[in-house]
């Protein structure tokens, strides 16, 4: 599959990285929190900046090495709040 230029730029790393075109960047990994974040947002009470802080606590949470790493953990994470939400949507309607 060809990389385009966009994906390069995104999977750039500090050049001490064993291999530069695998390690996630900085810019992925402040797109995927800038996706992250609102999920984590009503559970720390509308604060936008605790729920950045939880979304990168989970990210790290699961040590990503290579982008293809980033996204599956931030996929798994998205779709764990998303049932979270689901579930507490369920639960009021039943109340």
């Amino acid at each position: 599959m060809p990389q385009t230029a966009a994906f390069k730029a995104l999977s750039a790393t500090a050049p001490d990285s064993a291999d530069p075109s695998r390690r996630p960047s900085r810019l992925l990994q402040d797109v995927i929190l800038n996706l992250l974040t609102p999920l984590f947002r009503p559970a720390c009470n509308g604060d936008t900046t605790l729920a950045r802080c939880t979304a990168q606590g989970a990210l790290d949470a699961h040590n990503p090495r290579t982008v293809p790493e980033l996204l599956a953990v931030a996929q798994v994470i998205a779709f764990r709040q998303s049932d979270l939400a689901i579930a507490k949507a369920k639960a009021k309607a039943r109340a």
